[in-house]
């Protein structure tokens, strides 16, 4: 199933393009490592990155509602920017802001025994930008780690 790789922009940029389907989420873990591979994070914040891009990706298959008659896909778009790298995804779905979900009480998600729940929490602690905007009839979702 995998993702379509659409032709870089730069020597620094990539772009993927996911259809909206659960079962591309290890094509695109194991393509994201394979892109990190290669950048100034060490291995333990590549990791955090790509445990980051899972939960956004999955955030997106879950959440995102297309119209009918649109193609649904996503894209992702990664690159090297201002010291940052920058994960963009990109889909045509309803308007969806995960960043401005709550805070979870860990103590109590724990006790509660649920499971999942917590994608956003995770982004939110590992990452240095997180951020939602909507562009041109797309959801627009940036992740960042310092370099």
């Amino acid at each position: 199933m995998g993702s379509e790789e659409v032709p870089p922009v730069s020597a620094d940029m990539v772009r993927w393009n996911y259809p909206l389907d659960a079962a591309i989420l290890r094509d695109l873990r194991e393509e994201l490592t394979h892109y990190l591979e290669g950048s100034p994070l060490d291995e333990k914040r590549q990791k955090r990155m790509v445990l980051c891009a899972d939960e956004a990706a999955a955030n997106i298959i879950e959440h995102s509602q297309v119209p009918e008659g649109v193609r649904p896909i996503f894209e992702i778009e990664a690159c090297l920017d201002d010291g940052f790298l920058k994960l963009t995804f990109s889909d045509n779905g309803q308007p969806f802001d995960s960043t401005k979900s709550p805070l979870v009480d860990l103590e109590a998600h724990i006790r509660s025994g649920k499971k999942g729940g917590l994608g956003v929490q995770i982004m939110r602690m590992n990452l240095d930008i997180f951020k939602y905007s909507r562009e041109e009839e797309h959801n627009v979702f940036t992740l960042g780690m310092r370099l």
